[in-house]
């Protein structure tokens, strides 16, 4: 079972979610759930959700059934919000398929496996990759 805890961390602009546990999809399901909700309530509408400590890992089908709810979220929740999703190797693979199929369904979402570039992008750094990631600073 997964577990989201908030930490709270003033050197970041955006909200900072530790995801901690065994992987199972129904767990993974809410753990986006929450993350949406607490996003929809941070001021800037932006989070870091922090799989590393995330044992197991998902199926190519439940990453597919995640990231199609990750779009109906952020279709579901107002504008603007922003989530980027940091990893490891194998845990995220290099295909990216969860960011995939929730940006083709019009989810603002990146994944990375650096924390560098999660953060950069977060708050619209000189390699947050364009225009897609938020502006915070």
């Amino acid at each position: 079972m997964l577990h989201v805890n908030q930490v709270d961390d003033p050197e970041r602009p955006y909200l900072y979610l530790r995801v901690t546990g065994a992987y199972d999809l129904a767990s993974a399901r809410q753990a986006f759930v929450r993350t949406y909700h607490l996003m929809g309530q941070h001021p800037t509408g932006t989070a870091l959700l922090d799989v590393r400590q995330v044992t197991d890992m998902p199926s190519t089908i439940d990453r597919f059934v995640l990231g199609e709810d990750v779009g109906k979220l952020a279709l579901s929740h107002k504008p603007g919000l922003c989530l980027a999703i940091l990893g490891e190797e194998p845990y995220v693979e290099p295909e990216r398929f969860i960011e995939r199929v929730a940006r083709d369904r019009s989810a603002n979402l990146r994944v990375f496996t650096g924390e560098d570039e999660a953060h950069a992008w977060l708050i619209g750094g000189p390699s947050s990759g364009g225009a897609s990631g938020p502006q915070l600073v």
